[in-house]
C-alpha cells in the first residue's frame, strides 16, 4: 500500500503517457498493442506476498526473501504486449532505492495522504527521484511474431535491441512453447543509472547504500530459478472468463456523498455508463474534467443515458473523504458510490484495471464489453451513440 502512494506521487508530479491505472508510465513506449503501467493497479499480481504472476506476459516467479524485506526494491514498470500481434510479449523492470532513504520518503508519503498539495507532492517526488536506480530487466518474446513484417514488430525489435546493449548481463531464464524469457541485469551498482537523473538533482550512493545494492544484486542468480513461462491471458480474456454469461451491476449502497442509491435508478435511463476508478489512480482523475463535459453535454441534448462513478477503494472513511475532494477538485458532480458486498463480490473480482467504463441498460444488465483505460470524451461520446441505437 505505502508503495502505491508512491506512484500517486509519481502520477502527479510528472506528465505521463495515460492509458490506464495504473496503465501509465513515464518510462515506457506507447504502442496501440500495449498495455502500460507504472505500479499496476490490477488483478495480474496475485498469489502470496513473494510470488508474482503477470498472466498477460504469461510470467511468473518468486521474489527471493531477501528484496522482500527490503521496500526499495519494486517494480518501475509493467509492459505486456498484445499475444499474436508484439514480438515483444512483455517486459517487466525493476527500481532499487537504499532502505533507509526509502523508509525517510514513504514516512512523508504517510504525511502526504489526503493531501492535495501538488507543490509538496511534488517536492516529495523530487527527493525520491534523487536516489532511484534502475534495477534488473525481464523481458518476454514471442518466437512466432519474430519474422512478421509490422510496425508493431519492428519497434519491437529496436526496443530489444536498446534494451539487450545497455546491460552486461542478458541470460535466457526459461523457454516454453513459442515464448522465451530473458533477465537482464549488471554486476556492480555503478552500472545501474539513475532513472530520473534528466529531471532530478542527482544524490550519490553512501558506501553503505553501495553495499547493500552489491547485497541485493547475488539474489539476481535465486530470481532466475524460480522463473516459469505459460499462456499468456490478456486483461479482456480474463475478463470475459469471470464475467459470465448473464454479467450484470446490482447494489444497494451509498455515494461517496453519503446519500443511499441502489440499482434501480438504471430504470430511469435506458443506458448508464460507469466509470471504475481508484483514488490511487492517475489516468482515472485526469480524465475526470472530460467526463464531467461528457455528463452535461448529455443531459443538454436530453439523451436518454446517465453516467456515474464507482470507486473501487473507497472502503474506509478516509478513502471515501479522499474520493470526495478529488471529486470536489476536479468538478464533477454526477453520482460516485462507494462498493457494497454485491459489488465487491460480483463486480470488482472480474476488474482488471482502472479506469474500466461499463455500460449497462435499465435492467443493470451490461451492454458489449467493458472499455479498459481512458479513451477521451469523443470516443465515450461514441460509444455511448451507439449503445443507444443497439437499444433501439
Amino acid at each position: 500500500m505505502k508503495k502505491i502512494f508512491l506512484s500517486i506521487l509519481i502520477s502527479l508530479a510528472v506528465s505521463t503517457t495515460m492509458v490506464g491505472c495504473g496503465k501509465t508510465s513515464t518510462n515506457t513506449v506507447n504502442n496501440k498493442n500495449k498495455n502500460e503501467t507504472k505500479q499496476t493497479e490490477s488483478n495480474n499480481e496475485v498469489s502470496n506476498d513473494n510470488h508474482m504472476k503477470f498472466d498477460e506476459m504469461g510470467l511468473a516467479f518468486d521474489i527471493p526473501e531477501n528484496w522482500a524485506e527490503k521496500s526499495g526494491i519494486s517494480i518501475s514498470l509493467v509492459a505486456p504486449g498484445k499475444p499474436g500481434v508484439a514480438y515483444m510479449s512483455g517486459q517487466l523492470q525493476y527500481e532499487f532505492m537504499p532502505t533507509e532513504f526509502n523508509k525517510k520518503i514513504l514516512i512523508k508519503i504517510e504525511e502526504l495522504k489526503g493531501s492535495t498539495d501538488e507543490e509538496k507532492q511534488q517536492e516529495v517526488f523530487m527527493e525520491y527521484a534523487s536516489k532511484i536506480k534502475s534495477f534488473f530487466t525481464i523481458v518476454v518474446l514471442d518466437k512466432n511474431m519474430e519474422n512478421e513484417d509490422s510496425q508493431i514488430v519492428k519497434e519491437d525489435k529496436e526496443r530489444k535491441e536498446k534494451l539487450f546493449s545497455s546491460y552486461n548481463h542478458v541470460d535466457k531464464v526459461a523457454e516454453k512453447d513459442n515464448l522465451e524469457c530473458y533477465i537482464l541485469y549488471n554486476d556492480r551498482p555503478e552500472e545501474y543509472e539513475y532513472i530520473y537523473k534528466d529531471m532530478a538533482e542527482i544524490s550519490e550512493y553512501t558506501d553503505a547504500e553501495n553495499k547493500e545494492f552489491e547485497e541485493s544484486i547475488k539474489y539476481i542468480e535465486e530470481l532466475k530459478k524460480s522463473i516459469k513461462l505459460s499462456k499468456p491471458m490478456t486483461s479482456e480474456d480474463k475478463m470475459k472468463e469471470k464475467m459470465g454469461e448473464n454479467a450484470g451491476v446490482r447494489f444497494e449502497t451509498k455515494t461517496v456523498q453519503g446519500n443511499a442509491i441502489d440499482s434501480s435508478i438504471f430504470k430511469e435511463n435506458k443506458i448508464t455508463m460507469i466509470n471504475v476508478w481508484s483514488t490511487t489512480c492517475g489516468p482515472c482523475k485526469a480524465e475526470m474534467p472530460e467526463l464531467q463535459e461528457l455528463y452535461e453535454q448529455i443531459k443538454s441534448e436530453n439523451l436518454d443515458v446517465n453516467i456515474i462513478g464507482l470507486v473501487t477503494d473507497a472502503v474506509d472513511d478516509e478513502t471515501i473523504e479522499l474520493a470526495k475532494k478529488i471529486l470536489e477538485v476536479k468538478g464533477v458532480e454526477f453520482d460516485n458510490i462507494i462498493p457494497d458486498e454485491k459489488i465487491k463480490t460480483e463486480v470488482l473480482t472480474w476488474i482488471q484495471g482502472t479506469p474500466t467504463t461499463i455500460f449497462v441498460d435499465s435492467e443493470g444488465n451490461i451492454i458489449d464489453e467493458p472499455i479498459i483505460g481512458a479513451i477521451g470524451k469523443e470516443k465515450y461520446n461514441q460509444e455511448i451513440l451507439d449503445k443507444l441505437n443497439q437499444a433501439e
